[in-house]
């Protein structure tokens, strides 16, 4: 297969790519409710982030395009030398793996799972969780939530990959999830069963479910409380839920609505050293018009909500560094009239971020990640402390959808999939990848 067959399959999948609802009628449907999915029934609301994620596989594609023929890629094959790109069993640990040099990417055991892509790992204190994901072939097409309920953890001093049991359904179908300790919350989106992961325990349990269903949950957890709100107030006006962790057969509460009017929209729960944060990217009802409204943030201090207005400011995918919620994109698109920002909820001031720093053909799908204070999006990791940004490339050409986690120690991916060189038109379909591999990071 030449380079313009696949480019033109490429094309057309981008031709796909729509700033819509995204396709969660399929996920929503819950065996143990029988519960159906809402119709989606249109409306003004933005879909960014599936957007720019979409899009960016595209271009990740494009550019690893002349590298998918082979196997022996930069950064490691699919295989190491020893070991197999399918599933182990067991711990491992890898005696072929050499020694980790900071500042390189260096190659894994291969963690005990098949291959498989869109995994969701999770950064915990000195581990990285792996856990779901899909071995699903086809690239585009209906939209196929992921099935796989396995996992593993990776202990980042010894290397070891553990497995660990199995969920009660799919984690990377969750509509959000929050990391309290060693235990990780996921959010089931509508009235599916919510569920908490005890890395300690290496047991899942269940949560009670809101009061309010949630279509598209956004969830923070601060000082052992869980906090719930949808993203949209269309689908769910409710005003924040909160759960003790401690106790969470005390059941849920919530917290009083904010006053402000019109109400905050397409929102995200950050949880802040100052408290509790609700970023806005719009406002319901929207003013009529053909434009953006500048982003907002509304703090609770634990007595009541404060709303701060930006000044010109944009952001999506808002992530706590430990100083200010920055918005996890910086290049937000020519069409957007405001540059990317940054929230101080502490003095409740507004700050414009750098430009985009390019990751050019370095660039990668990572979406946004955030630990430990660093921003890693499409290959650029971003330290807000010390205001730098350096370029990563991805360990290996062309990989996409690989489940990536940030720590202070280290940058972990593992699996994703690849443009299969053998396909021919459209759609496309992928080579499922099983290894693992990490960059340590010095701090700088």
């Amino acid at each position: 297969m030449d380079e313009l067959s696949v480019r033109e399959g490429l094309r057309r999948l981008a031709d796909d790519v729509h700033p819509g609802p995204p396709p969660i009628e399929a996920i929503l449907a819950d065996a143990d409710t029988g519960t159906e999915a809402r119709p989606d029934t249109g409306g003004p609301r933005r879909r960014p982030v599936v957007a720019m994620v979409a899009a960016a596989a595209v271009v990740a594609a494009l550019v690893g395009v002349s590298a998918v023929a082979h196997d022996r890629l930069a950064g490691g094959p699919d295989s190491a030398p020893g070991q197999s790109a399918g599933a182990s069993t067991g711990a491992s640990t890898g005696p072929d793996v050499g020694p980790v040099t900071p500042g390189s990417w260096t190659r894994l055991p291969s963690p005990p799972l098949s291959p498989r892509h869109d995994a969701l790992a999770v950064a915990l204190d000195g581990r990285v969780l792996v856990l779901g994901g899909s071995d699903a072939t086809m690239m585009g097409g209906p939209f196929v939530p992921p099935t796989l309920r396995d996992g593993a953890s990776l202990d980042l001093a010894t290397r070891q990959w553990t497995p660990i049991a199995t969920a009660p359904w799919a984690p990377a179908t969750a509509g959000d999830h929050a990391v309290d300790g060693d235990e990780v919350v996921l959010a089931g989106q509508g009235r599916r069963t919510w569920l908490v992961y005890d890395a300690g325990d290496d047991r899942w349990s269940t949560l009670p479910r809101p009061p309010a269903p949630l279509l598209q949950p956004t969830i923070a957890v601060l000082d052992h409380r869980l906090y719930a709100l949808d993203r949209y107030v269309e689908e769910s006006p409710a005003p924040v839920q909160v759960l003790d962790l401690r106790d969470p057969a005390a059941g849920w509460s919530t917290l009083p609505a904010s006053t402000a009017t019109p109400a905050a929209d397409e929102r995200t729960l950050v949880a802040t050293d100052s408290g509790l944060v609700v970023m806005a990217e719009d406002l319901h009802p929207r003013t009529a018009g053909r434009h953006r409204q500048p982003v907002l943030a509304e703090v609770w201090d634990g007595r009541r909500w404060t709303r701060s207005v930006s000044r010109g400011g944009a952001g999506t995918a808002w992530v706590w560094t430990g100083r200010r919620v920055v918005s996890g994109y910086r290049d937000l698109g020519g069409t957007d009239p405001y540059p990317a920002t940054a929230f101080d909820p502490a003095t409740g001031t507004w700050r414009r971020l750098p430009g985009a720093r390019s990751a050019g053909r370095d660039a990668w799908d990572t979406g946004v990640v955030a630990g430990a204070g660093l921003v890693l999006s499409e290959g650029v990791l971003s330290n807000d402390t010390a205001g730098t940004s350096t370029i990563v490339p991805a360990p290996s050409p062309a990989l996409l959808d690989a489940a990536v986690a940030v720590t202070g120690e280290a940058i972990v991916s593992v699996g994703g999939r690849r443009v299969d060189a053998r396909t021919a038109g459209y759609p496309l379909f992928a080579r499922n990848i099983g290894g693992a591999w990490m960059l340590p990071l010095d701090g700088d």
